[in-house]
């Protein structure tokens, strides 16, 4: 069994993390616990009101928070001890990659194979495997009911008229700091590129889109007002809900995030990463994401 025991970002990232072993273990027959996921398992049917989510079944049924909690802090315990004395035993080991390390989860590694294997770090690799397993993965990471109906209810609306929707994903707020402040952008950044993109659209593809526009802050809506005769709408502003109706637009537009990663992954929705104000940026420049 392997077992996450450690918190790697955010929703975005700790998604991409929990599929790469959801890959592994189709691939290889093995089961994956992750305590670590207990803060969002109620999003989903998959995980709710267990006490570790994991694949392919979650683990002890409850609904108390307290309990999960318990239950990541002593994973991520154990495999830090594990890690500072260098243990590794027939039946238990462990795998801890600084932020810098990367390990290949297409090969067959013996230390996954073992009784309890823990965990820890970003940079676990599944390439192709992501894709291979997609149905399953997807299946797995489909919202609870509840979010569904409001994820439905917001397209349905916003595709009213058949319109092109085109998400806008503008990630201010932690990406002051974010690997020096590189992909932090002013909101007037944001605002020239819808401008760009509704020109761009209508010039090539003869089509005036809906933007839906995304954050994870409050925006002070007065200042879209330079948006004057464009169509625009705002998102729900619930992070699960934002990055499902984000997966759910025709094509999808932010700085490098695994948030728009796994929305264009989820919603095979093409994905243009915006990295420099004012470039210009064709339909056609729009990928769907896939894994190397």
């Amino acid at each position: 069994m392997i077992v996450i025991s450690d918190k790697s970002g955010q929703l975005g990232n700790r998604i991409i993390v929990f599929a790469s072993f959801i890959a592994i273990a189709c691939e290889q027959n093995l089961t994956v616990a992750n305590p670590s996921f207990e803060e969002y398992s109620d999003y989903f049917d998959s995980c709710k009101n267990y006490l570790i989510p994991g694949y392919p079944k979650a683990y002890f049924k409850t609904s108390k928070k307290y309990l999960r909690r318990f239950s990541y802090r002593l994973a991520y315990l154990v495999a830090r001890i594990l890690h500072r004395l260098k243990f590794n035993s027939r039946y238990l080991g462990y795998i801890y990659l600084d932020s810098n390390e990367r390990f290949n989860l297409q090969t067959k590694h013996k230390l996954l194979e073992k009784t309890f294997c823990l965990v820890q770090g970003w940079g676990f690799q599944p390439g192709q495997l992501l894709s291979k397993h997609r149905e399953r993965i997807c299946a797995f990471f489909q919202p609870g009911h509840e979010y569904n109906l409001r994820i439905t209810e917001f397209i349905s609306q916003a595709k009213t008229g058949n319109r092109l929707l085109i998400g806008i994903h503008i990630r201010q707020g932690d990406y002051k700091n974010f690997e020096g402040g590189k992909y932090f952008f002013e909101t007037d950044s944001y605002i020239r590129l819808i401008s760009h993109l509704n020109q761009q659209f209508f010039t090539e593809l003869n089509q005036k889109p809906r933007f839906v526009i995304f954050s994870n802050q409050s925006l002070k809506q007065e200042v879209f007002h330079l948006l004057d005769g464009i169509d625009f709408i705002f998102g729900p502003g619930h992070e699960l809900l934002d990055m499902y109706c984000l997966s759910a637009c025709n094509y999808i537009c932010g700085p490098p995030s695994t948030y728009t990663i796994w929305a264009s992954f989820y919603g095979n929705a093409p994905l243009f990463m915006f990295r420099e104000p004012g470039k210009k940026i064709s339909p056609s420049e729009f990928l769907v994401w896939k894994p190397d």
